[in-house]
């Protein structure tokens, strides 16, 4: 049988774990928001990756791809840029779906 104190154990280990995960998540949407504020084509290989998820047949994320090429027709890069930084859960599936390779 497990202990309370086991539970407890590994209930702060898997938080730390999921902690860790956010915080690298920060980092890696941070360093995407520099490169689309300094790479000038970034924001068309960004549009390029959306509309070639949503020419596949069975693209799971549509929603949010139609929603990601609806930003970059009509966003600047800095906006893009801010969408990227923002740690807000309404900007989350957003962010996950991110059309940004770093180069």
């Amino acid at each position: 049988m497990v202990d309370s104190e086991t539970i407890h154990t590994l209930l702060a280990e898997k938080a730390a774990g999921v902690e860790r995960m956010r915080q690298r998540q920060l980092r890696v949407h941070a360093r995407l928001a520099e490169f689309v504020e300094h790479n000038p084509d970034a924001m068309a290989q960004g549009l390029a990756k959306v509309r070639s998820q949503l020419a596949r047949p069975l693209c799971a994320a549509r929603e949010i791809y139609m929603e990601w090429e609806k930003i970059l027709l009509t966003q600047p890069a800095s906006a893009v840029a801010n969408l990227l930084r923002d740690t807000s859960s309404s900007t989350e599936q957003l962010r996950s779906c991110a059309p940004f390779c770093l180069s």
